[in-house]
């Protein structure tokens, strides 16, 4: 898609920021412009907008979102919502419609609870821990492919946690991905404490022990500055379980990634409200966003390991990726 590849060739990348394993690139914009739309954060807590189960008995993989403000809500893939009836995270990026009422595709991060610990959802200050997400867009590509819904593989995704609770040393009684981040909580305020967004910054692009792991890129430099820290700690969790400290991070291997992206396979659908939602796909990368009024409002590429024939043909696709990283390099 044109808007896709005019927005990655022509990004400018910053001064490299790191912080033990982890290593952020800021992406620059020529300009900045001014927002057009709430964020989700933003709008539940000013209470003109409302997440809640679409029934008493609720969905697993959906909830009901209210917009009653008159500008447009952005939920970003891989916001964590917690309370109602199990904590989720959001599957795509969603421009809820004004004053509308809308369902959106989520996937647990809970398993262990299925009662309500409130009737309404309120965003936490996390997103989706990478290598997770990055797990988690593959198959929501492959169920938007296949089927026409933006499923992910509810099995895998409670795998993941379960993997990185074990790794890091936490137990929790539901089996929530929230804990990992709270038990961790001294140790990932660091690895925020230590990235800060730049002049023009409109995305960030990390890597993890060296190698490039994945970016997120918005329209506004204003959204960036206010998902960046929630994005840190997404990416702190991975660069915990990895350890040491990495090498430096060239702008260059940051570029690599940047352009695979610009030539990626693009797949779009009708979105769940405003605009075209979008699926990038190419050896070692997957990813997705939304494109508005030929507009990219959002993008999120991860960096992915090439699978083997046998892996695509074993009726998941790309469910089985692995989340071990392509090493991007000219």
């Amino acid at each position: 898609m044109e808007t896709i590849q005019k927005s990655l060739m022509g990004m400018e990348i910053g001064e490299v920021q790191q912080y033990e394993s982890l290593a952020m690139l800021p992406l620059l914009a020529s300009s900045e412009s001014s927002c057009d739309y709430l964020l989700l954060g933003e709008s539940l807590r000013s209470g003109v907008a409302q997440g809640t189960e679409v029934s008493e008995s609720g969905r697993v993989p959906e909830l009901k979102f209210v917009n009653s403000a008159d500008l447009p809500v952005l939920i970003l893939e891989g916001e964590e919502l917690v309370g109602a009836k199990q904590n989720r995270t959001t599957n795509l990026t969603i421009l809820a419609p004004p004053r509308t009422t809308i369902v959106i595709p989520v996937t647990c991060v809970e398993a262990g609870r299925w009662r309500y610990a409130s009737q309404d959802a309120r965003v936490s200050e996390r997103v989706h821990m990478a290598s997770g997400r990055a797990a988690k867009a593959a198959t929501v590509s492959y169920h938007l492919h296949h089927e026409g819904v933006a499923h992910a593989d509810q099995g895998r995704v409670w795998d993941d946690i379960s993997c990185a609770a074990q790794t890091l040393s936490v137990h929790s009684p539901t089996h929530a991905m929230a804990a990992i981040f709270e038990s961790h909580q001294p140790r990932i305020d660091g690895f925020v404490a230590a990235f800060h967004p730049v002049e023009r910054q409109v995305g960030a692009l990390f890597a993890v022990a060296g190698e490039p792991a994945g970016f997120d890129l918005f329209a506004h430099g204003a959204t960036l500055r206010a998902m960046l820290a929630k994005l840190v700690r997404s990416y702190a969790v991975d660069a915990i379980r990895a350890g040491g400290n990495g090498e430096p991070l060239a702008a260059d291997r940051g570029r690599a990634l940047l352009d695979a992206a610009a030539t990626a396979a693009v797949e779009s659908y009708p979105a769940v409200g405003l605009g075209t939602t979008v699926r990038l796909s190419a050896a070692g990368l997957v990813g997705g966003g939304l494109v508005h009024d030929d507009r990219l409002v959002h993008l999120a590429v991860f960096a992915l390991e090439q699978e083997s024939p046998e892996q695509h043909d074993d009726g998941r696709g790309l469910a089985s990726a692995s989340t071990r990283r392509r090493s991007y390099r000219h």
